[in-house]
């Protein structure tokens, strides 16, 4: 489906970005990386990313890895993808969620509650910096991870992304779990791939 410029600007405002992402799936260039294992892992990735957006892969999808692998990237590519089709989604940071749920009545006039079902239920969730600022007896992480284990229940389409490992303390016990179930959760782990940004053809 083609759309204006107009209609993505509008989907892509109610999805959680105010403008139209200069990312997308064919401006990603995994050939970047020297090493053939993270040219291999960065193909890998935008596979993954790309059919899990088509709804042809597990309903979540968790991209691990260091700063500049490409995770934010797959995250924006997903969101102008998703708003060309008009699909409903929403992208979050986690940076940008502890903001909201913090001061909420300043932003956007979205009461916490209403933001909570709407992060359990919009059909799509794209969740980047999953585990920026870790709080692992904070409220804001039990209601995140609840937002999660919902989704995973309902088996909503949920990509989250972040620089965590998938074995560490910033994962909940629950959602640990959960990542076991290959039927339902896919794995991308970018961990041995080196910064694309600093890498030269």
């Amino acid at each position: 489906m083609e759309t204006s410029e107009e209609t993505l600007k509008y989907y892509l405002s109610s999805g959680g970005l105010d403008s139209i992402p200069k990312e997308n799936f064919s401006n990603f260039d995994p050939g970047k990386q020297k090493d053939p294992k993270s040219k291999r892992l960065a193909e890998e990735m935008v596979i993954n990313t790309f059919n899990w957006v088509k709804e042809e892969l597990t309903p979540f999808l968790a991209i691990f890895g260091n700063t500049g692998v490409g995770k934010t990237h797959m995250c924006r590519a997903s969101a102008y993808f998703l708003a060309s089709y008009q699909e409903s989604f929403i992208h979050m940071t986690n940076q940008r969620f502890i903001t909201i749920m913090k001061d909420f009545d300043k932003h956007e006039s979205i009461s916490s509650n209403e933001l909570i079902s709407d992060l359990m239920n919009r059909k799509f969730l794209i969740f980047d910096e999953i585990g920026f600022q870790y709080d692992p007896s904070g409220w804001l992480t039990t209601t995140l991870d609840g937002i999660l284990i919902h989704r995973f229940d309902e088996e909503l389409p949920t990509l989250i992304c972040g620089n965590v490992q998938p074995k560490g303390q910033i994962l909940t016990d629950r959602l640990k779990s959960r990542m076991k179930e290959k039927k339902m959760f896919t794995v991308t782990d970018m961990w041995d791939v080196k910064d694309y940004r600093g890498s030269k053809k």
